[in-house]
């Protein structure tokens, strides 16, 4: 892809303008050697835009740029270039960001930045949220270990007690069973 001079462009543009009776677009990018294609774009451009782009539209824009672009397309009854030369980008870009809005909703409209930075923080979040669920389980393992360490010291203290309760029964019952035997003398 050829780069071309600001300066460049706004000659041609203008000469194009000032002579657009006498010469047409085909005639100029035949004079400079340009496609002609190129040479209709920086026209139409200058036209929409009133200025001359000078390097191509690298900038990245914000989902909520994006929402109110298509939002605001929707809305007006202007023309796509109309609309994508008041918000300063391409009308391929506004067709672009409806037809995503259409399909997919306004959350695809999210630049590649901002859907990492949910991403992280989603994952955040969910780390966050397996460090409590992992502490919850280590409590609770270690409130079950208690339990079970008290049941077993109340299942100890149950047998003395059902055995102290036998020897009483048994002591008594031969106390009993002693009274009533006469003795001997």
């Amino acid at each position: 892809m050829n780069i071309y001079s600001p300066e460049l462009k706004s000659k041609i543009v203008h000469e194009y303008l000032e002579r657009k009776n006498d010469i047409s677009i085909s005639e100029l990018s035949r004079q400079y050697d340009i496609d002609p294609r190129r040479v209709g774009e920086w026209i139409r451009n200058y036209r929409l835009r009133g200025k001359i782009i000078t390097q191509p539209n690298k900038r990245k824009f914000s989902q909520k740029f994006k929402e109110d672009v298509v939002d605001y397309y929707q809305t007006h009854e202007e023309t796509l270039e109309q609309v994508a030369a008041r918000f300063d980008v391409r009308p391929t870009q506004v067709s672009s960001w409806k037809n995503m809005a259409q399909r997919y909703g306004n959350e695809a409209l999210a630049s590649q930045k901002e859907k990492a930075a949910k991403t992280m923080e989603h994952k955040q979040k969910e780390t966050q949220q397996l460090t409590k669920e992992d502490r919850n389980k280590h409590e609770m393992a270690a409130e079950i270990a208690r339990l079970r360490a008290e049941l077993d010291k109340t299942k100890k203290e149950l047998y003395y007690a059902r055995m102290d309760r036998d020897i009483a029964k048994k002591v008594q019952a031969l106390v009993k069973a002693s009274a009533s035997k006469p003795k001997r003398k």
